[in-house]
């Protein structure tokens, strides 16, 4: 069995691998923020499908951890790329996604239309000649709302309970 910190270190490899395999089709012309952009679309996608499966009411491990592993590559490669708007949205969805892994978050309707939200403001970010600035503006407004979230699930002290509010900005 693996521990925690090796298997998270397994899954961004494979995570990697399988961007690079993917990317080796696409062609060398191809800038490195276009690659980010078709990565983080992709990413985006997979993020939409743990919202169906929060929704459905009892997210497989299976769906949480592609979900982690997701919120993890965010959370790594979003600066890196000149996005500190995705590293910050995705380290708080990784905190957000072990939550609900672990029983600590609810999934609700309202939880499973933030990572909708989520979804659909990163791919609007990936969008060619989509408004930038716009789009970073709304990822920045979803990571305050993940971190409400966050923070109001019963497993903080003094919590109330979780809600989500997903209202566009």
């Amino acid at each position: 069995m693996l521990s925690n910190d090796r298997r998270d270190r397994v899954r961004a490899w494979c995570i990697v691998a399988w961007a690079v395999e993917a990317m080796e089709e696409k062609t060398d012309k191809m800038t490195l923020d276009e690659l980010f952009r078709e990565v983080v679309s992709q990413m985006a996608v997979g993020l939409g499908r743990f919202a169906g499966a929060v929704r459905a009411g009892a997210p497989s491990p299976d769906s949480c951890e592609e979900a982690y592993g997701i919120a993890h590559s965010l959370h790594g490669s979003g600066e890196l790329y000149g996005y500190p708007c995705v590293s910050e949205l995705g380290g708080v969805l990784e905190k957000l996604v072990d939550a609900v892994r672990q029983g600590y978050a609810e999934p609700t309707a309202a939880l499973a239309s933030l990572f909708d939200a989520c979804s659909a403001a990163l791919l609007a970010l990936c969008e060619r000649n989509a408004p930038n600035e716009e789009a970073r503006s709304r990822l920045r407004d979803l990571t305050w709302e993940s971190e409400c979230v966050l923070h109001a699930s019963p497993a903080r002290p003094g919590a109330s309970g979780a809600s989500a509010s997903t209202s566009s900005a």
